[in-house]
């Protein structure tokens, strides 16, 4: 068992956690391949509506994940206002309208051929692996492919479990379904 600890004052645990092995990492990505199919079937705006809920729950929330990512990472309270709040709520509506944009723009056709650009996610599922530092960053990393209909094993940094871990339950509030983002923690 692993303690969050906070980096200014190590005596002061913020939780315990149990960290992934090669057991919990096989889980997580049975689960991935297990959503895949399903969650590659929402169509887009139903995918971008999950993400759009949680920057939403993001913003209505802030204290509590300025918080979780001042303890954490010991960031002062006007650094975890842009980082844990501000830019994670810009890259989850970002994302969503960067993708309607994406989605939009079909090549040239003319009068002999109709073009059209269909996206679909990948085959598998897609690895991401957060920095300590940064609690937007890891909100974005798993959150950009899975909106683009990919499923998700999402590895944090173990000295940031606690924050992040508070990113992962927002995106099950806000309507992610089961084994599309998979939260595992562990050493590097």
């Amino acid at each position: 068992m692993a303690r969050a600890v906070c980096p200014h004052a190590h005596g002061h645990t913020l939780a315990q956690w149990h960290g992934a092995g090669a057991a919990e990492a096989a889980q997580a990505i049975e689960a991935a391949l297990a959503a895949r199919k399903e969650w590659a079937s929402w169509p887009f705006e139903d995918r971008a509506a999950v993400f759009l809920r949680a920057a939403e729950l993001l913003a209505a929330e802030r204290d509590e994940f300025n918080a979780a990512t001042m303890l954490n990472q010991s960031k002062t309270a006007h650094q975890s206002e842009i980082d844990a709040v501000c830019e994670a709520v810009d890259f989850l509506r970002f994302n969503v309208r960067f993708a309607e944009r994406l989605n939009e723009e079909q090549p040239l056709s003319d009068s002999a051929a109709w073009n059209r650009v269909e996206y679909r996610p990948l085959e598998g599922f897609v690895f991401a692996v957060s920095p300590f530092n940064f609690t937007a960053i890891a909100a974005n990393l798993p959150a950009a492919p899975a909106l683009m209909g990919n499923t998700v094993v999402w590895k944090c940094a173990s000295s940031s479990v606690y924050s992040n871990y508070k990113v992962a339950r927002l995106f099950e509030r806000a309507g992610l379904p089961p084994g599309v983002i998979n939260f595992i923690a562990g050493d590097a």
